[in-house]
């Protein structure tokens, strides 16, 4: 954030309503998290505060510890649509300086299914003792890498993974908070891992958590394969799949060159089997590519459309 986590992936810094951001994300005051990585690398503690006024809007700050020493602060909130905001980042004395964004930046979607990408553009400023100077406007890309579960000594956690990408100039530059890191984040429990992006080592789990209940925060089992029969099919097919709890559930079909050709479900349903009837209209024989996307994860299921 500081520099070593921003500039180097030795020392990766972690960042985290149908289903509320929070639930990926919690913003309440008094959480600590604690992350252990290899014998080599000092843990990650992550604290978060009690919401307060920070350049002009309301925030939660996040004191984020390397070992003994602090990494520096970061400063969060959640939008109207669920999604969780950095609005900058503050260095210990001696430090990068503080930096804020305006607006702020994306850093979790729980909206988004794997691969998917939310792109924030926004103004950099730093606060000097001479007022706050401008470091141009850039533009901020976040990718869903999975929605796989992450297992932890703590147990294992549906999960949702993103990484963030600042443009490469200029470059180094100091606010570019976890860049090159992969993130991940429980359902229920917030920050589970921390690792370079790619999947690679170091990796950083969940070791210790307080100010939550890590009961509460089991993960909801991962959806079964989406099926569909009959598959061939012509004019009609049945999609089946399991909802693991009550909540916010999609199921759309796509064409081969990614575009969206049909939303079949887009509602909240309850626990359990679930069906529903695919008859496609004015669409060309061939295959389809089906996707379900639940609180517990995504599914998906190639359908061939016969002449």
């Amino acid at each position: 954030m500081f520099p070593r986590i921003v500039l180097t992936l030795t020392t990766l810094l972690l960042v985290a309503a149908s289903t509320p951001a929070q639930g990926y994300f919690p913003l309440d005051s008094g959480i600590t998290w604690e992350l252990t990585g290899p014998p080599e690398q000092p843990d990650w503690t992550l604290i978060m505060g009690a919401e307060s006024l920070w350049n002009g809007h309301l925030c939660h700050p996040r004191t984020e510890l390397l070992g003994q020493q602090l990494a520096g602060t970061t400063y969060w909130s959640a939008d109207q649509t669920g999604a969780i905001l950095l609005h900058g980042l503050e260095a210990p004395p001696g430090g990068i300086g503080t930096w804020f964004f305006d607006p702020p930046v994306v850093y979790l979607d729980p909206e988004l299914a794997t691969g998917e990408q939310k792109t924030s553009t926004t103004d950099v400023y730093e606060v000097t003792p001479h007022g706050n100077q401008f470091y141009g406007e850039h533009t901020v890309v976040l990718t869903c890498v999975s929605r796989d579960a992450v297992t932890t000594p703590l147990g294992t956690f549906a999960a949702i993974s993103v990484s963030t990408t600042w443009p490469d100039t200029p470059a180094p530059a100091p606010w570019r908070y976890a860049s090159d890191a992969e993130l991940a984040y429980g359902l229920g429990t917030g920050p589970v891992r921390i690792r370079q992006a790619g999947g690679l080592d170091p990796t950083w789990l969940l070791t210790g958590l307080s100010g939550l209940d890590v009961t509460a925060a089991r993960p909801l089992p991962a959806p079964p394969a989406l099926t569909a029969g009959p598959n061939p099919f012509n004019p009609a097919t049945t999609l089946r799949f399991e909802n693991p709890a009550t909540g916010p559930v999609r199921l759309e079909v796509f064409d081969l060159a990614g575009r969206r050709v049909d939303v079949i479900r887009d509602q909240v349903l309850g626990a359990g089997t679930h069906t529903a009837a695919w008859r496609p209209h004015d669409l060309a024989s061939g295959v389809y590519l089906a996707r379900l996307r639940t609180m517990a994860g995504d599914a998906t299921t190639w359908l061939l459309l016969l002449e």
